[in-house]
């Protein structure tokens, strides 16, 4: 027994490790410039970017690869992944996010590769068709507009969160040129207060995991939403007249009129 709780203790310690490791290794690329209970203002600047030649349809194009990536984009737009920051709210309402300064340079010569669509064959193995959005690629339009983008607000678990998309690149199809960011500077400015309330920095099961992808996790544990107790109320049944029956060992039973009378 007690080996059993020695080596569940030790398991706990690798993988709580091993999280706080990813937390420090997930905003590797982000330098928190200045951070109060009003704003934050970061330096972001992506890690690796790499820019690979590759053939599709009998055409050179570029992926773009960079670390912490996400694609977000659909089938036929040019595949460009994003770095996605969740940062905790004091409260439910948007937070404003400003574009201070960048550094960038131009690439010529780059054709983006479409988003595939990605499909089954008859036989049910996964095939990628590369189609390409003529609404883009034949656009003098920068792909995409803004750089920087935010989602609405939402709740994970107790504590209010946005999630910020920062694209590397813009993307000219019509020139084949891409401009590629090098640093973003951006500042977060709250808005709202805190639910009033008491509010308790208490040790969640789940802020280790947390930590690892909300940016001002160590800041936003005291903005959590103070959740109310459920009250327990008795049942009351509806007003009536009600009758008891009395029996003498388990079974089905048929209740008549008659019985009640």
């Amino acid at each position: 027994m007690k080996r059993i709780v020695f080596s569940l203790f030790v398991f706990a310690l690798i993988f709580f490790g091993k999280i706080n490791l990813l937390a420090g290794a997930a905003f590797s690329d982000v330098k928190i410039i200045h951070q109060d209970d009003h704003e934050i203002i970061l330096e972001w600047r992506p890690q690796n970017f790499q820019l690979q030649a590759r053939q599709i349809n009998g055409r050179q194009v570029q992926i773009i690869s960079f670390e912490n990536a996400i694609a977000r984009n659909r089938p036929g737009q040019p595949d460009i992944p994003y770095r996605i920051l969740s940062v905790g709210l004091p409260s439910l309402q948007s937070a404003v996010i400003t574009v201070l300064n960048i550094r960038a340079h131009t690439v010529n010569n780059v054709v983006l590769a479409p988003v595939p669509v990605v499909y089954k064959d008859r036989s049910g193995i996964s095939r990628e068709q590369y189609v390409f959005n003529d609404s883009v690629y034949q656009s003098n339009v920068p792909f995409p507009q803004a750089i920087v983008k935010s989602a609405s607000p939402a709740m994970f678990r107790d504590l209010p969160l946005q999630s910020i998309r920062i694209s590397p690149v813009q993307f000219n199809a019509y020139d084949q040129k891409l401009t590629v960011y090098d640093y973003i500077r951006i500042k977060i400015t709250f808005q709202g207060k805190p639910a009033t309330g008491q509010r308790l920095v208490r040790k969640e099961l789940l802020d280790d995991v947390a930590r690892a992808f909300v940016l001002n996790f160590d800041q936003a544990r005291k903005w959590r939403v103070v959740r109310k107790p459920l009250l327990k109320k008795a049942a009351q049944l509806p007003s009536g007249s009600y009758y008891r029956i009395t029996v003498k060992e388990d079974g089905l039973y048929k209740v008549t009129a008659a019985m009640l009378e």
